[in-house]
């Protein structure tokens, strides 16, 4: 981000977050959550200038902008609530106060925060409309009342610049829909784009007859070429009374909002979809412990390959329900080959990774860059992988992560294929899975001959090389030449407390 007018209006944004919201922004990037407003701040601020090594910057400043954007929503909704109270406890005869809103801003990016400053008191008949920005006297009784009133505008203004500084138009063209991108499923991989991201436009028509007051519908129509039809059903099991596909068409929702090219799976409000007469299988409701909070479908791609017809001469009409609550939704359809976790171990392996010489000198360089008031010349290393609690057989980590420990690929694979979290168990960053790699430097370490099968825990030295730590007889083992070379001997050397010789 080159430009400074950005930076400044990050930093704005940043100054003016509470604890709580400071928290919620540095806690997926692993740093210490406790402290004063002041000093949270100060790491916030320090991440935004310094753009430290391993920090996912673009992620970083996503997270600013949509912690802002909630800011902005809670202050529109607080604003619209104290005209509303000003409304009632103004004593004017023969006037009310009504909501103007622009119906084209019900479309805007940010969901349920419209453009509040189109929002405008319209008075009686005896006195003409004023300047959307304006706002009578008679309705700001007290400073008190003005100070908060205007604080809100700076604000909402400061909201508006900032989407004017990125560049991006505020209302959902088919052109600005298509500059959206669903975050890739590592379990699926994409074959072709079948539906391309098309945003649900609200239809009062709706021919579902159990559908809740204010349902809306939206159709769509795909017939399969002959070549998908064959790419399904010849990959396909269906013995045993089972129907399992190696391809699927995949269906999948999300929320539009602005600072966000690269959505998320995200389920709308009482979805229903149905293909030709048969409904379509939807995820589970998920449990939820907020009392005031609407239960919600667990986000994820739903598979309508069972109730498709696979046949290039019949049409599949696709009819979607669900109830609007304000966001802006899209839907695509996607036909994407299934994944197991063996696949991604594959690619895991065919993907190139680190040298072993290129860990060694990151090794080194991590030491070297340690406090000078502290003496540490080592660093732990524990060969345990922190899901499995055994040890390690193929030792991975991200690539944006900066710490070295490691974990076992294959187990995060298989935890991540049965509740997908894809989050570094070492330092609790979300990471991708094209960002995994294979630490070959930490597996050649694991195969060597010099470990036994209780080995646990090594140690790097300054140099590079490492030691093995053995707890119960409070020996280290340690190799007399580089541990690049598996055939050295080894030395037993006792630790002594007393440092005698």
């Amino acid at each position: 981000m080159n430009n400074t007018s950005e930076e400044n209006d990050y930093r704005a944004m940043l100054m003016n977050f509470r604890i709580s919201d400071l928290q919620k922004l540095l806690k997926p990037f692993g740093k210490n959550l406790t402290g004063r407003r002041f000093d949270l701040q100060y790491v916030a601020l320090d991440m935004l200038n310094s753009k430290p090594i391993g920090l996912n910057y673009e992620a970083f400043l996503i997270k600013i902008l949509e912690i802002h954007n909630d800011q902005m929503r809670n202050s529109m909704q607080s604003k619209k609530k104290w005209f509303m109270y000003m409304n009632h406890n103004t004593q004017v005869p023969q006037q009310r106060m009504q909501t103007y809103i622009n119906p084209i801003e019900a479309k805007y990016i940010s969901g349920n925060a419209m453009a509040i400053n189109n929002i405008q008191p319209v008075p009686g008949n005896y006195q003409p409309i004023r300047h959307k920005n304006t706002v009578s006297s008679q309705f700001l009784p007290n400073q008190h009342n003005y100070m908060s009133y205007m604080k809100t505008q700076n604000s909402e203004r400061f909201y508006l610049k900032t989407m004017n500084s990125q560049n991006t138009p505020v209302t959902l063209t088919p052109e600005i829909v298509a500059q959206y991108k669903f975050k890739k499923l590592p379990f699926y991989e994409v074959q072709e784009d079948i539906i391309k991201l098309t945003l649900l436009n609200e239809s009062e028509k709706c021919s579902l007859a159990t559908a809740s007051k204010g349902t809306r519908e939206y159709k769509l129509v795909h017939t399969m070429s002959l070549e998908q039809a064959s790419l399904i059903a010849m990959n396909r099991d269906i013995s045993h009374g089972q129907k399992k596909y190696l391809y699927q068409y995949q269906i999948r929702f999300c929320q539009l909002e602005f600072g966000r090219s690269e959505v998320t799976d995200f389920l709308p409000m009482e979805l229903h979809i149905r293909i030709g007469e048969k409904v379509c299988t939807l995820p589970p409701i998920a449990l939820t412990q907020q009392i005031f909070e609407t239960p919600r479908r667990i986000a994820g791609p739903i598979d309508c390959t069972q109730i498709l017809k696979l046949n290039p001469n019949l049409a599949n009409h696709i009819t979607l329900n669900w109830l609007p609550d304000g966001k802006a939704y899209a839907v695509a359809v996607f036909l994407v080959k299934k994944l197991s976790p063996d696949d991604l171990v594959k690619k895991l392996l065919e993907k190139e990774s680190k040298s072993s010489e290129e860990t060694r000198n990151y090794i080194i360089k991590k030491l070297e860059n340690v406090d000078p008031d502290l003496t540490t010349t080592s660093y732990h290393f524990s060969l345990i992988c922190p899901l499995s609690k055994s040890r390690m057989t193929l030792p991975a980590k991200s690539i944006q992560c900066d710490h070295l420990q490691c974990f076992d690929a294959e187990t995060f694979i298989l935890m991540n294929e049965k509740k997908p979290t894809w989050t570094c168990p070492t330092c609790n960053k979300p990471i991708l899975y094209e960002d995994i790699s294979i630490e070959n430097y930490i597996l050649e370490i694991i195969k060597s001959p010099l470990l036994q099968v209780d080995d646990k825990e090594i140690e790097f030295l300054a140099d590079g090389s490492w030691i093995i730590y053995k707890e119960k007889n409070n020996k280290y083992i340690k190799n007399t030449k580089s541990t690049l070379d598996t055939a050295t001997p080894t030395v037993s050397i006792d630790v002594d407390d007393s440092g005698d010789e």
